[in-house]
C-alpha cells in the first residue's frame, strides 16, 4: 500500500477526506505539528517516507481588499503560496534523492480563475499555486515526479458553512449542478490524479460546473 502524507489534515476538509483515502492508502495525517512554511520540512519527508503528497494547508481571510489588514494578507500569502512552494521544493527534492516516481497534489480553488468579491488575496494566492504547478511539473517530469492541483469549488466546509443558509442557496443557484462538491467526489479526484501516470501539470477543476 502506498504511503500518503497529508499536510493540513486536521482541518474540516482533511477530517472528511482522510478516512476515505485510508481505504486506498497508508495515510499519515499531519496537522499543526508540521508547518508547511518551515524551512526544515525535508526532515518530515525523511521520517514519513511518502510515495504521495497531498497539501490541504490553507489560510483564507474573507473580506474586501480595502478591508484586509497587512497581517491577514501576509498570512494568506505565507501559507497558501510560500507554503506550497516550500512543500513542493522539499517533496520533489526528496523524491529525486530517493529515486521515487512520486506524486504531489496541491489543493487550489475555483476562485483562482473566477473573480469573487471578498476573495481577492486568497484567489491571487491560489492562481499563483496553479501556475506553480504547471511550471514545476515541467521541471520535475524528467525525474518521473507528477505534480497537479485541484481547483475546488464550494464544499460544506470552510467559509461556505459559516454563511447564512439563504446566502448559501443564492450562491448554489450560480453553480450549474446547484450543489456543493462532496468529500467522496474530492477523494475520487485525488485517487484519479495519483493513479493516472499520464497526467501532470494539470489544474483539475472540481466545482460543479463553475
Amino acid at each position: 500500500m502506498k504511503r500518503l502524507a497529508v499536510f493540513g489534515a486536521k482541518g474540516g476538509l482533511g477530517r472528511e477526506l482522510c478516512p476515505l483515502l485510508k481505504e486506498t492508502y497508508d495515510v499519515a495525517e499531519l496537522g499543526s505539528q508540521v508547518d508547511v512554511t518551515d524551512g526544515g520540512l525535508i526532515q518530515a519527508f525523511n521520517v514519513l517516507d511518502p510515495d504521495l503528497v497531498l497539501n490541504l494547508a490553507v489560510r483564507n481571510h474573507n473580506g474586501l481588499l480595502l478591508d484586509q489588514s497587512e497581517n491577514a494578507v501576509r498570512e494568506q500569502l505565507n501559507v497558501n503560496l510560500w507554503g506550497a512552494i516550500n512543500l513542493l521544493q522539499n517533496a520533489v527534492a526528496y523524491f529525486v534523492e530517493k529515486s521515487k516516481r512520486g506524486r504531489v497534489i496541491l489543493m487550489s480553488s475555483v476562485v483562482s480563475a473566477k473573480p469573487v468579491p471578498g476573495a481577492a488575496v486568497y484567489g491571487a494566492s491560489k492562481a499563483a499555486v496553479d501556475h506553480l504547478v504547471r511550471t514545476a511539473a515541467l521541471e520535475a517530469a524528467r525525474h518521473g515526479v507528477l505534480i497537479n492541483s485541484i481547483q475546488l469549488g464550494y464544499t460544506r466546509h470552510g467559509l461556505f458553512e459559516k454563511i447564512p443558509e439563504k446566502i448559501q442557496l443564492k450562491i448554489l443557484e450560480e453553480v450549474p449542478l446547484h450543489r456543493v462538491v462532496t468529500p467522496e467526489e474530492i477523494a475520487a479526484a485525488i485517487r484519479f490524479l495519483f493513479e493516472t501516470d499520464g497526467i501532470t501539470g494539470t489544474n483539475l477543476k472540481l466545482a460543479g460546473g463553475l
